[in-house]
């Protein structure tokens, strides 16, 4: 078979779960560059390229799994590309999203206008945020926290190829750090209700539920979370966390509760993703770029 003909018979058999072409010519793009070791660029380059019968019969068995079971691409594949790194990803970890690229990206804004040095990341995953903010900004100490063993390992095992120097510790959000103090947390703690499971894809049904579903009201944990982090928080310190669509408002007035002034910060589609809790003025917000929204 020719790279030409692969490419119609994947657009052929992606396009029963795959609506939108952009994201079906990217997944096909991804299995042709993964299974046949090429760059995409052969596709467009070499369309008579006789592709090796094992390496097809290999991308049929793992691409029929994918359409039959609806498996994640990045599960199949063991990587994510996340803020310009290939991270390994596994069924164990959430896989990382572009709004969490925002996250990453505020927070790497905060920490250098700051001159914040500590840096506790809570339910780290893949290690994807921790990962980021040491690699991007070296002089940082950074601190993950995770619950599951064997997101943990995955985590480690990503630090290590991407020599950053992280300390992980094993427990639930706040349990392993003691007493300890930071300038800034950071997460992106399950913040789906249980009542919208049925308005996800069959794919992301398949990441763990513990990543993506808060037990009970998603705002109680926002609400515990930020309680908590008050008491670790050093003096000039701040929280930075993703959140829900329809949770900005009521996630602000916890914060202001707890004595947090707070900014909002829309993603990609406008809609509020981040909420940055810090106790000082809001003022130093201003020296942030347009995509602050509004105070709340």
């Amino acid at each position: 078979m020719k790279i030409q003909d692969l490419k119609r018979w994947l657009d052929e058999e992606l396009s029963r779960i795959i609506q939108d072409p952009l994201q079906r010519a990217t997944e096909r793009n991804l299995c042709i560059s993964h299974y046949l070791e090429l760059p995409i660029e052969t596709l467009y380059t070499d369309p008579t390229y006789e592709v090796p019968a094992a390496q097809y019969q290999k991308l049929q068995e793992e691409l029929q799994e994918r359409i039959e079971k609806r498996i994640p691409i990045q599960y199949l594949l063991g990587k994510t590309s996340f803020y310009r790194l290939s991270l390994k990803v596994t069924p164990q970890v959430l896989i990382p999203r572009p709004e969490t690229e925002l996250l990453v990206e505020k927070g790497l804004e905060i920490c250098q206008s700051h001159h914040y040095q500590r840096v506790l990341d809570l339910g780290t995953g893949s290690g994807c945020i921790a990962i980021c903010l040491k690699k991007f900004f070296p002089v940082l100490e950074v601190t993950a926290t995770e619950q599951s063993q064997e997101a943990l390992v995955v985590a480690q095992e990503n630090a290590q190829v991407q020599q950053a120097e992280i300390r992980f510790l094993q427990g639930n959000w706040f349990e392993p750090i003691g007493e300890e103090k930071f300038d800034l947390i950071i997460s992106n703690p399950p913040y789906i209700s249980r009542a919208d499971e049925e308005t996800l894809s069959p794919e992301v049904l398949n990441e763990p539920k513990a990543a993506l579903f808060s037990i009970g009201d998603p705002l109680m944990l926002y609400d515990s979370l930020i309680a908590s982090a008050k008491q670790h928080l050093s003096p000039r310190g701040s929280f930075l966390f993703e959140i829900g669509i329809g949770q900005a408002e009521k996630i602000c007035e916890s914060a202001r509760q707890h004595g947090f002034f707070t900014e909002v910060y829309r993603d990609y589609n406008q809609l509020p993703r981040i909420i940055w809790g810090h106790v000082t003025s809001p003022k130093p917000a201003d020296q942030l770029d347009e995509t602050r929204n509004q105070s709340c």
